[in-house]
């Protein structure tokens, strides 16, 4: 049995269900693909500008540290022009060894406070001897220690600047050094030699480049002093400072293209020159795209895969389910999606029926024993859990009656009659907040309304209720033109007793006519003074029973209450009677006028208020009414002639 219950949930991948399922949980693929690949390129972006600010400050930092030594090597050969000890040792004809010592000594110093110079000596033709920080030495001798060129050649590098200007070039043993002339007219000459470190240099240059493609060089005007690649390369110095002159990007360097980047070190020309080939990429930049792309397969296929076992799970119940509808029929064919639709909808409307009859039956029972409760005298109770369930959680009861009157305009009348309950229970709730439940049961042009709530005790209840019901009615009046009396009856600790909180109202309303009673035979209203007040003011547009009484001084309800009384009417329904005969009368007298002027000239505030009071005392239109008229007038005629 249970073999045969998993066959018939087996998937079935041709099911328009199943595809269906799968359908549209594909369509959300490419948005995580979409968000994963926009990762990925950001995350690439961010990267890449890592590395770029990476490799401006790598260059920020060689520049300064090349421009620190060159401006810490130029302040060393001041330092030196200006050393006394050297001048006074020029100023004599002969050697003075013991003044050779101190010079040693001095530049001993001066290196050890510069790691980034290799040397500093000073040369003396005159005496053919070299003071530097290795010793003092005859020329020749310190030629063949530390050079490898001819003694000549070397002899005319040195003296070849003899006019007193500080030169920055390569010398012949392949370092960078700054070298000048000290000497007047009448004293001795002396070349002044700065050496650099040329493994300083080299390590600078080394350590902006991140491989072996990148390329750096160090140059002073168009002499090359420094270079990772084609150190001895004068031409390409040239080269590349006309590339820099013409505000070039590109060079073309052994075939190969590599984008420019420029520091001015200093203003003398000594420059700064990175080089990247163009179109190079990071061994750490490529693995990741690599990685991204990889990632983006992987987590597609993961995404298919479990968007495939998402549908064939989704798919089981609904399968299920299909099965239980397809038993007796016929056929082992799938039952199609359509009448599997019809089936959830149509069980779907059942099911709201069903809670619409029950809600309705519910109410129905509710009010029908709470009408019966407040408006019969019965033995029947109600347990205390039924009235929970009802919503009256709260110790003090209270009934109120409000009765409404006919103190509107016939314009807005029939509209209030139909909501008038539904704005009191939403008036009730907002103004009455000491209520946790009410109850309305409405009787001719009045409500009965059940109030249910908590309090100190009865009387601070009873007097918070008196107090925001005058506020309500009040409201009522002012906001919504529904005019009512509110009479209220004491309070009750029970469900059960509001038939007595019914009776003590209409005893209370009983006495509040019988005053308005007293009050109007004072004033001596009769029907014929009422009617008298309609004639007069029957082509006021605002003519209603709160203006008619004020005009009778007398109070709306009782005047409404006096005239129904006496001539079975209500006050508008004779107010309506009354313009509905003035306007058939200036309808006979004149068959042409239009009935929006008709309307206008027996005070209806507009014309459907006219056609729709005319009807309905008539039976026919105002338009109808013309047309009888005019035929009854033609048929008259013809008998005549």
């Amino acid at each position: 049995m249970q073999e045969k219950r998993m066959q018939a949930l087996r998937v079935k991948y041709s099911s328009k269900i199943f595809l269906s399922i799968l359908k549209s949980m594909l369509v959300i693929i490419p948005f995580p693909v979409i968000l994963l690949i926009a990762v990925e390129l950001v995350s690439l972006h961010a990267i890449q500008d890592t590395i770029t600010e990476y490799e401006d400050g790598i260059y920020d930092q060689v520049a300064e540290d090349l421009k620190n030594s060159y401006e810490s090597a130029l302040l060393v050969m001041r330092d030196m022009r200006r050393e006394e000890n050297l001048l006074r040792y020029l100023r004599q004809d002969e050697r003075n060894y013991y003044k050779e010592y101190e010079l040693y000594q001095m530049m001993t110093q001066t290196l050890k406070r510069n790691r980034n110079l290799s040397e500093l000596s000073v040369y003396f033709p005159a005496d053919e001897c070299v003071v530097s920080t290795t010793g003092s030495k005859e020329s020749r001798a310190y030629h063949e220690t530390f050079y490898s060129n001819s003694y000549e050649t070397w002899e005319k590098e040195q003296t070849e600047h003899m006019d007193g200007q500080i030169v920055l070039k390569k010398d012949s043993d392949g370092t960078v050094v700054l070298r000048s002339s000290i000497g007047y007219e009448s004293m001795k000459q002396a070349v002044v030699t700065v050496k650099f470190k040329g493994a300083y240099i080299k390590e600078l240059l080394n350590k902006l480049c991140n491989n072996e493609q990148e390329r750096a060089w160090f140059l002073y005007g168009t002499q090359m002093l420094a270079a990772t690649q084609g150190e001895n390369d004068d031409a390409l110095a040239k080269n590349l400072l006309e590339a820099h002159l013409k505000q070039e990007d590109l060079v073309k360097l052994e075939g190969q293209k590599f984008s420019l980047k420029v520091r001015e070190i200093s203003r003398d020309g000594l420059f700064l020159i990175y080089g990247v080939p163009e179109g190079i990429e990071y061994f750490v930049v490529e693995m990741i795209k690599i990685l991204a792309i990889i990632s983006v397969i992987l987590c597609l296929v993961v995404l298919v895969g479990a968007i495939v076992l998402a549908a064939n799970h989704n798919y089981t119940p609904i399968k299920r389910l299909f099965d239980i509808l397809r038993q007796g029929d016929s056929t082992d064919s799938e039952i199609d999606y359509d009448v599997m639709e019809g089936y959830a909808e149509n069980f779907h409307t059942q099911k709201q029926q069903m809670q619409m009859k029950l809600k309705q039956y519910e109410d129905n029972v509710k009010n029908l024993y709470l009408g019966e409760l407040l408006l019969t005298d019965t033995n029947r109770k109600i347990s205390q859990e039924q009235v929970e369930s009802w919503g009256f959680l709260g110790k003090y009861f209270v009934v109120v009656m409000y009765q409404f009157e006919e103190n509107e305009t016939e314009a807005e009348q029939e509209k209030k009659e139909e909501y008038r309950k539904d704005i009191l229970e939403e008036y009730i709730k907002e103004y009455l907040k000491e209520c946790v439940c009410c109850y309305l049961v409405e009787r001719n042009s009045r409500v009965y309304c059940v109030l249910n709530g908590n309090g100190e005790n009865d009387q601070r209840f009873s007097e918070a209720v008196r107090e925001r019901n005058q506020v309500l009615v009040e409201n009522l009046t002012s906001v919504e033109n529904l005019y009512c009396d509110a009479y209220m009856s004491g309070c009750f600790m029970s469900i059960n007793e509001i038939h007595q909180g019914y009776f003590e109202v209409k005893q209370v309303k009983k006495k509040q006519i019988m005053k308005e009673c007293e009050d109007v035979s004072e004033n001596n209203c009769s029907i014929e003074k009422i009617e008298e007040g309609i004639r007069e003011n029957l082509l006021d547009v605002n003519l209603s029973v709160a203006s008619l009484a004020e005009f009778l001084k007398i109070t709306p309800s009782y005047l409404s209450r006096f005239f129904k009384r006496n001539t079975g009417k209500g006050v508008l329904e004779y107010i309506h009677e009354c313009r509905v005969e003035k306007a058939k009368e200036i309808m006979f007298q004149n068959p042409a006028v239009k009935a929006k002027e008709v309307a206008e000239a027996v005070g209806f505030a507009n014309l459907a208020t006219f056609i729709r009071v005319f009807k309905k005392r008539e039976g026919i239109t105002p338009g109808q009414f013309r047309e009888e008229m005019a035929g009854g007038m033609m048929e008259s005629g013809n008998k005549t002639e």
